[in-house]
């Protein structure tokens, strides 16, 4: 009988190969928690849970991973592939930070393709754990007092260029012009920003928004234009859109960036530019805010406000620094930044740990014990997560059920329909 350990690693189930590979997992786990104590068995735990995961990926997902004809373009497969080659035995063979780096990675690429719940507490942890080991590379760190020219390259003619006549599925009676393509930020590297633009109705009239999605890694288009505030929404079928009645556009002309290269379409042709952090961030962003306004000249006046979500909280605050900066030093409005506004931003380990069971508990989502169990059982400053702490966690998801905790009050969507339905469905 297949275990779910010889599953999550990568060999298809049955094979020769995952039976000697569950026999050498193990023995290589009960190493590396002899040579880690405590935290190695806090990994091993989380490993397997994380091979669980998987094992309900391909019983959820039609096979998708076990199929002859696998599409490397599917999240799942993705995950996969960085499964075997991270997972183990290669990173419990003793105290390497790097490994442990790609551990937690892999983990989070795991949780990613399994669409699951935004709040699960494993996947909490992970980018908790994650997060302590990495240092921010915060922007103030950065600045000084002279102006550092930005690559401006030509863009005439790229406007129409990027001109969307309809998008595939599009519904009639659209009356806004769209726009998308690419932007150079560093012809050098070859690396460039792919952005969506969604002009307002009457947008000689409106102000320009920039939108960030979070995550690290998280596509503005993908998860921002098509789920949430972008001017469509994608049907069940999958190949046709619906007016969304609450986009953005409505009251402002919306452009939703890419960021960093390697996030969505955004690319480079150097390989070493997808190791980035939020100084490289910045910089191409602004790189790509002059350029674009090059591109959209009739823009340039115009107030000029950055919003996004999740990791946005490091995003637009240091983007909305460098602009701010550069228009000081260079004497002039480079961009003409009005304001910012951020959703659920990322701040910082503790806060989010902390904040999110906080709101939880305000908004009658969990009880007082839960409640107060979490905040007498977690360690939120550190990372780490005990027993107590993952069971009162486990309660708060089991009370909370299958909301969208963006919107608690909103109906739940059925699964016959296109939009929620006004009855709620049993969790």
């Amino acid at each position: 009988m297949e275990t779910r350990r010889q599953r999550g690693r990568g060999h298809w189930p049955g094979s020769r190969q995952a039976q000697n590979q569950e026999e050498e997992q193990g023995s290589m786990a009960n190493q590396y928690q002899g040579a880690r104590g405590e935290e190695g068995d806090q990994v091993v735990t989380v490993i397997n849970r994380m091979t669980d995961l998987l094992a309900r990926l391909i019983d959820q997902q039609g096979q998708v991973l076990g199929n002859q004809q696998r599409d490397p373009e599917v999240g799942e497969y993705r995950a996969l592939e960085r499964f075997q080659k991270f997972a183990p035995p290669k990173f419990l063979r003793g105290p390497d930070p790097k490994a442990d780096e790609n551990l937690f990675e892999t983990m989070e690429d795991i949780f990613t393709a399994s669409r699951g719940k935004k709040h699960d507490p494993l996947l909490k942890h992970l980018k908790a754990r994650r997060s302590s080991k990495r240092s921010v590379n915060y922007v103030t760190e950065e600045l000084g007092n002279e102006y550092s020219p930005v690559y401006v390259g030509p863009q005439e003619g790229l406007k129409e260029a990027d001109r969307i006549t309809t998008l595939p599925g599009q519904p009639n009676a659209v009356n806004f012009d769209q726009y998308s393509g690419y932007v150079t930020v560093d012809p050098k590297a070859g690396r460039a920003l792919f952005y969506y633009f969604a002009e307002s109705q009457n947008s000689s009239a409106k102000p320009l928004v920039l939108w960030l999605n979070g995550g690290p890694g998280c596509s503005s288009i993908g998860a921002g234009a098509m789920t949430e505030l972008g001017p469509f929404r994608v049907n069940k079928d999958g190949s046709t859109l619906w007016l969304n009645p609450y986009a953005w556009n409505t009251v402002a002309n919306v452009l939703f960036l890419e960021s960093p290269a390697g996030v969505g379409f955004s690319y480079s042709n150097t390989s070493s530019d997808y190791i980035t952090g939020d100084t490289k961030t910045a910089a191409d962003s602004y790189t790509f805010l002059v350029n674009w306004l090059e591109r959209f000249p009739e823009y340039k006046t115009r107030d000029f406000l950055i919003t996004g979500e999740s990791y946005a909280g490091h995003y637009v605050p240091q983007l909305a620094q460098l602009i701010l900066h550069n228009n000081e030093i260079t004497n002039q409005t480079v961009i003409n930044l009005k304001g910012i506004a951020i959703g659920n931003p990322y701040v910082d380990i503790e806060t989010q740990g902390s904040g999110t069971y906080d709101y939880y508990w305000t908004h009658a989502l969990i009880s007082d014990e839960i409640h107060q169990g979490i905040f007498s059982n977690c360690n939120f400053s550190s990372g780490n997560t005990s027993d107590a702490c993952q069971t009162n966690e486990d309660q708060a998801d089991s009370a909370i059920g299958n909301i969208d905790y963006y919107n608690i009050y909103a109906p739940l969507c059925s699964s016959s329909s296109n939009t929620p339905t006004t009855s709620w469905l049993s969790v």
